[in-house]
């Protein structure tokens, strides 16, 4: 489901003191041209879970929060 640029916003502004800016660095191919990756694996958890995580926690209520967060990851093995 697409999202507007608004909610993106919202998202930068909620992630903004948790996750930090990652570089872009160009990928050496041709095809497709002008490919871009951004370095997620330079955030402290070393992975770009960060960003949807604390943009969740951003949107829910506190008193839901307070019963406690269960999450599950199948990577990111290091």
């Amino acid at each position: 489901m697409p999202i507007s640029i608004s909610q993106a916003e919202e998202a930068g502004r909620n992630i903004a003191g948790v996750a930090i800016r990652t570089p872009l660095v160009r990928c050496n191919t041709d095809d497709p041209p002008n490919l871009y990756l951004r370095l997620e694996c330079l955030q402290p958890i070393g992975s770009f879970k960060i960003r949807g995580a604390a943009n969740v926690t951003a949107l829910t209520p506190r008193e839901l929060l307070q019963r406690g967060v269960l999450t599950a990851s199948a990577g990111d093995i290091q």
